[in-house]
């Protein structure tokens, strides 16, 4: 053995990192050496040595594979090679795979294919630093797609915002139209809620229809994958004018409901914080992440620090729930020149008329007019009521210095995000402050600001505060055992919209469906008007 377990051993103590092995196996050139750290030894002392032990040992190859189950460290003399993309998409593996949508991800470390199925993720998340191996990922994933499927099975709608080259696809008749980049903001938009609004059409049929009959129905559908590079700068470009400013939600929607209709979204960044990414990543189940320049990155992409540590190009950790943990893999990688060749082999120029894609109309309405989409484009349109609720929210935080998310779970019980979605979107009114960075601190809340955003959505103010008052005294000497500052009252539909009194007997109920309010008692007294929906002229 040209080096023994000793060395190995040495190596880490070198740098106090005590470990024992329990077993050495050799393959294809690689030493595998089984690991287990010694009591009080973090693991992640491990990556961080493991670029020093290798040059105290003078190898070519040394990668550790870390697991739920077990610590591996592969070790090999010679520099190993196995990245090749075209070696994947031509083995028998890839060819006759049953996945629908199978994706040559790269080798692990001990040299297998792994190959992953695009529609169980349903959604992908690559990120990394600049030029550590996120291009390369994407071209293997569109790669792997053009070369399996026929354009009749799936569909390509690729966002260009970072410097991928990806316009190389335009070429196959997989597109849905030319890749959008980043000096085409309109067509992105319009792009985006096209892809939205056949998610709707799709998600009618699905409900209207019995299962059986969907099933077969949606077996007849192309799926879609769409691919935003640099989506960060894409949402920033999206809500740079006022009328877009609740753009990104689109994104969130896709992300939240298109799963269930062969829709696929594929968002990569790079320098992804929490912060840069700037939308909920819950329902993103594929996770790449090459190496990070922080910490921080690493946790926004695969909810752990351990990309930081990653070395060599194209190396990267994979997570989805097809693979157990994190899989430490080399990207597969292919020349976009050779890339280019391969599709002027497949898809000649020649063979194919000027329209190479599909005539598909991407124009919102004519009648929707910028200043009137956020309206038209409900953001919230996943949750029933909600845009009911939002209103609600507002007349409940008049005169409220300031509102947290817990003030919110607890007086509209909801979940902490959902009451984040609400929180986001009475920033987005300039109704509260922003969120410090850092910091959970109650946001402030403008009283001005409610005002304008209630009449403009045609609430007008009730001067009558003796009755609102009076009704909320009467409300709770009915039920003492609620908290003074969260009162609910009761009020019809009739009689939020009536121009007269508002009248509440506690012997006489309404009939009509009910909806509650509410009330803070002291701010109530202190705040002189109120607000109430703007009933039809009697």
């Amino acid at each position: 053995m040209p080096f023994c377990t000793r060395q190995v051993l040495q190596g880490f103590h070198t740098y106090k990192v005590s470990i024992r092995i329990s077993n050495v196996k050799y393959k294809d050139e690689r030493y595998v050496f089984y690991i287990k750290p010694l009591p009080g030894t973090d693991i992640k002392l491990l990556n961080r040595y493991a670029d020093e032990v290798k040059r105290l040992m003078e190898v070519e190859f040394f990668a550790l594979d870390i697991t739920p189950g077990e610590i591996k460290l592969v070790v090999s003399e010679n520099p190993l090679h196995e990245n090749s993309l075209i070696k994947i998409l031509e083995s028998i593996q890839f060819k006759e795979s049953e996945m629908d949508i199978p994706y040559a991800v790269g080798y692990d470390m001990m040299g297998k294919m792994v190959i992953a199925d695009v529609t169980e993720f349903p959604h992908l998340l690559i990120g990394g630093g600049t030029k550590s191996g996120k291009s390369s990922a994407i071209h293997s994933l569109l790669m792997s797609i053009i070369y399996k499927q026929s354009a009749n099975k799936v569909k390509l709608l690729l966002f260009d915002f970072g410097a991928s080259d990806i316009k190389v696809y335009d070429k196959v008749p997989h597109m849905l139209r030319p890749t959008i980049r980043s000096n085409e903001i309109e067509k992105g938009r319009d792009s985006l809620r096209w892809l939205q609004a056949e998610m709707e059409k799709r998600l009618i049929m699905k409900d209207s229809l019995e299962v059986r009959k969907f099933t077969v129905e949606m077996g007849k559908w192309q799926s879609i994958v769409c691919v935003i590079d640099e989506f960060p700068a894409f949402i920033r470009a999206l809500t740079a004018e006022k009328h877009n400013k609740k753009a990104y939600t689109i994104i969130e929607d896709l992300l939240e409901r298109a799963r269930k209709v062969k829709i696929h979204l594929v968002l990569a960044a790079q320098g992804s914080t929490k912060d840069n990414i700037e939308i909920r990543t819950t329902n993103l189940g594929g996770r790449i992440a090459f190496k990070c320049n922080n910490r921080y990155e690493s946790q926004a992409i695969i909810e752990s620090s351990d990309a930081v540590d990653l070395s060599g190009k194209g190396v990267m950790y994979f997570k989805s729930d097809q693979h157990e943990g994190l899989m430490r893999i080399q990207g597969a990688y292919m020349p976009v020149e050779e890339i280019a060749d391969m599709l002027d082999e497949l898809y000649p120029a020649d063979s194919y008329s000027e329209k190479r894609h599909d005539e598909i109309e991407f124009q919102i309405s004519s009648s929707q007019e910028p200043d009137k989409l956020e309206t038209t484009q409900n953001p919230f349109s996943t949750e029933n009521g909600d845009e009911e609720l939002l209103f609600e929210m507002v007349m409940w935080m008049q005169g409220k210095e300031n509102i947290s998310n817990n003030q919110l779970k607890n007086n509209f019980e909801m979940g902490y995000e959902r009451a984040n979605r609400f929180l986001a979107r009475l920033e987005d009114a300039g109704i509260i402050s922003k969120q410090k960075k850092g910091t959970k601190l109650p946001r402030t809340v403008d009283q001005n600001k409610i005002e304008e955003f209630l009449e403009n959505h045609g609430y007008v103010e009730d001067t009558n505060k003796e009755d609102w008052v009076k009704c909320l005294e009467q409300s709770s000497m009915q039920n003492d055992m609620e908290p003074k500052h969260e009162q609910t009252i009761k009020a019809s539909n009739e009689e939020m919209d009536a121009e007269t009194h508002v009248e509440c007997s506690p012997h006489e109920v309404p009939k009509t469906k009910e909806r509650k309010l509410r009330i803070d008692p002291d701010k109530l007294k202190s705040h002189s008007t109120r607000y109430r929906k703007k009933g039809p002229a009697h």
